[in-house]
């Protein structure tokens, strides 16, 4: 996300700027020209980070409650379900937005959305579903791992998809795939384990468009 994009999405949750000139805005984040906080802010808009209610009305969007009657999660971009080659973003790239019956959950608080790419998810279960390739992953944060769940996890900033798997006997942590085809699993040893960093647990798999059964 851009600095200036960052800035005015912090200073959004605390005001609400569309009581605020574009030069107060602009002091507010020291950035000099109140064209480029018009910029960044039709782009945040256009993303779903800021909400236009009103003419006086811009703010921060709540993804923890219902707008609209939809649930909006914070999409952080892609992960990988093959070798880690996309990396991470640190942020929000927009909201998916769900209607909460679909959700099998009722506790909106920590949950985040990955679209998937690749196939090394391609014969996983995550409640009857498999992951293909442009598939969203929902997933909920959490401070630890169980073995034999399935994680969204980065690596070196590098997302994945992936079930992780301990090796006690050889002191390894294997991020495995659950593929049609062969596909080699990660393996990250006990010097390394510092360096894997696990973001949250799969719940739910969202189908993408082109792989939903139409009736």
């Amino acid at each position: 996300m851009h600095p200036t994009q960052r800035a005015i999405l912090d200073l959004a949750r605390t005001r609400n700027l569309g009581t605020m000139k574009l030069r107060e805005i602009a002091f507010a984040i020291d950035e000099d020209l109140p064209q480029t906080v018009k910029y960044h802010l039709d782009k945040l808009i256009k993303k779903g980070l800021l909400e236009k209610l009103g003419t006086n009305d811009i703010r921060a969007v709540n993804p923890e409650s219902e707008i609209d009657g939809l649930v909006k999660i914070p999409l952080l971009g892609q992960a990988n379900c093959g070798q880690a080659l996309i990396y991470a973003p640190d942020d929000i790239q927009g909201f998916l937005p769900v209607s909460p019956s679909i959700l099998n959950t009722r506790q909106y608080q920590d949950l985040f959305a990955v679209q998937a790419v690749g196939h090394s998810m391609n014969a996983s279960d995550i409640d009857g579903k498999s992951i293909q390739e442009g598939d969203y992953v929902i997933a909920k944060k959490m401070p630890f791992y169980e073995e034999g769940i399935y994680i969204v996890a980065t690596f070196e900033g590098l997302a994945n998809v992936k079930r992780i798997v301990m090796d006690h006997n050889n002191g390894h942590v294997i991020l495995q795939s659950e593929s049609l085809d062969p596909m080699p699993p990660i393996y990250i040893g006990n010097a390394d384990i510092d360096r894997l960093q696990v973001h949250g647990r799969v719940i739910q798999v969202l189908k993408n468009p082109k792989y939903a059964v139409t009736v």
